[in-house]
């Protein structure tokens, strides 16, 4: 069992695989806080899901909850969520918690997951202080071929 601790072993639980009838690819976990409420969401590309109908039956894979860290098992889970486009970006989420609900019905277990958050985006300010060269960290599920 991985117990996550640094940030790059909490990503690997932020990254959700995604099989779609177009391929696969990338999916993230992130959490909103909006009015004080906490809204968690898969955000993925919209050209990963099915753009020509907002329901799209995906396949996810997440790990189970085992005593508050991920067990060793891996369930893919197909599940037709209803998905929002962005009008103007290749972005589409859905939200997680029917998902979850779900799994939690047919398995009887909790998903693991670790929420990417808005404070993790960079502001203005900071952006200006990248230098020219910057180490890229990729973490997710190109396609291969």
């Amino acid at each position: 069992m991985i117990k996550p601790i640094t940030p790059t072993e909490n990503l690997l639980f932020s990254t959700i695989r995604l099989e779609t009838s177009q391929g696969f690819g990338t999916g993230f976990y992130f959490l909103f806080e909006l009015d004080n409420k906490e809204v968690p969401v898969f955000i993925t590309n919209k050209h990963v899901i099915n753009t020509s109908n907002a329901n799209e039956k995906v396949t996810f894979s997440l790990h189970f909850a085992e005593n508050g860290q991920p067990s060793k098992e891996v369930i893919t889970v197909t599940y037709e969520s209803e998905w929002i486009f962005h009008d103007k970006y290749d972005l589409a989420f859905t939200f997680a918690n029917p998902l979850f609900e779900h799994i939690k019905r047919k398995f009887g277990k909790d998903v693991f997951v670790i929420p990417l958050t808005e404070d993790l985006i960079w502001d203005n300010e900071r952006l200006k202080n990248l230098s020219a060269v910057e180490d890229v960290l990729m973490y997710g599920y190109p396609m291969t071929v």
